[in-house]
């Protein structure tokens, strides 16, 4: 029998060891956040009985660990996120269809879109976590230097939870829809060692960190190679339809011979067919890492 939160967290854990790592964190913060609750009414209604005495009946009706775990991987089954919906592919049956494939591919656009927003979310989280883990090292020698910290490490939580929601929409990997679940019971000497001092404080402000160089390098790609190619998709319009050069350096001007008005616009497709496979991959590799680094 179950008489205590813990052993129930314990036994759901193991339960759900096959399961994603997300959607494991999720069911146990639910799990923790629903029995503590139902445990501290109860034991309103209930003053002159142990805990021991009433967990067994709130976890009756909750659910065993087994059952839970059940449950929560039918969800994910049932409602998966959105990029990781399974859609027939159209016009894959043909040559062009499984050539153009790519461009009907929403988690290729979603990579994409998220590199070029890496490089403001980078400046962002950057900024602020040195300048709170700066403040936070500079003001602990004084009494309020602890709230002043709790409050920033608070923040970089709250940075790395609002990072999981765009890693999940934008990139399609699972990542957790809940904040994890402070104790209440928990005194206050161990709230501050666990959110100063826990694993999962430090590996989200590295990552935080880390943001700002990758951010620079996804978007440099994206921009450049999408630059490169529009331009030569749009470069027989500009040199043979409207007649202006396309280099003019002022002692070297070069106008684009008729010959190229295909082989300029095919170079650019293939460009741009190539840059939307990267942005897959750098989406497929940042999702793996922000898993790795944020659910802890």
């Amino acid at each position: 029998m179950i008489n205590t939160i813990e052993k129930y967290l314990q036994e759901l854990q193991a339960a759900m060891m096959d399961s994603d790592s997300a959607t494991r964190r999720d069911a146990m913060t639910d799990a923790e956040d629903h029995l503590r609750s139902a445990l501290a009414e109860a034991l309103e209604q209930n003053p002159a009985k142990d805990e021991i005495d009433l967990i067994p009946g709130i976890i009756e009706e909750y659910g065993l660990p087994q059952e839970t775990a059940d449950a929560y991987r039918d969800l994910e089954t049932r409602y998966p996120s959105e990029m990781n919906r399974k859609r027939r592919p159209v016009g894959r049956s043909s040559a062009v269809g499984r050539f153009f494939a790519v461009f009907s591919d929403t988690r290729a656009w979603g990579s994409m879109l998220y590199c070029l927003l890496s490089l403001v979310t980078g400046i962002l989280y950057f900024s602020w976590t040195v300048t709170g883990v700066a403040v936070s090292a500079s003001m602990m020698v004084l009494i309020v230097g602890i709230p002043i910290a709790m409050a920033f490490f608070f923040s970089f939580h709250g940075l790395a939870f609002l990072e999981g929601r765009l890693i999940e929409a934008l990139l399609g990997e699972r990542m957790p829809r809940r904040q994890r679940f402070f104790n209440p019971d928990m005194g206050w000497g161990g709230k501050i060692k666990r959110l100063l001092l826990g694993k999962d404080s430090w590996l989200a402000i590295v990552y935080q960190i880390i943001m700002l160089p990758l951010g620079i390098i996804y978007f440099t790609l994206m921009v450049t190679l999408m630059s490169v190619s529009i331009s030569f998709i749009g470069a027989p319009i500009v040199g043979i339809i409207f007649k202006l050069p396309v280099v003019d350096l002022g002692t070297i001007v070069w106008v684009l011979p008729r010959w190229t008005i295909v082989f300029f616009p095919v170079l650019g497709v293939l460009i741009m067919k190539a840059t939307l496979h990267l942005s897959k991959q750098i989406g497929w590799a940042q999702g793996k890492l922000a898993k790795k680094m944020l659910v802890v």
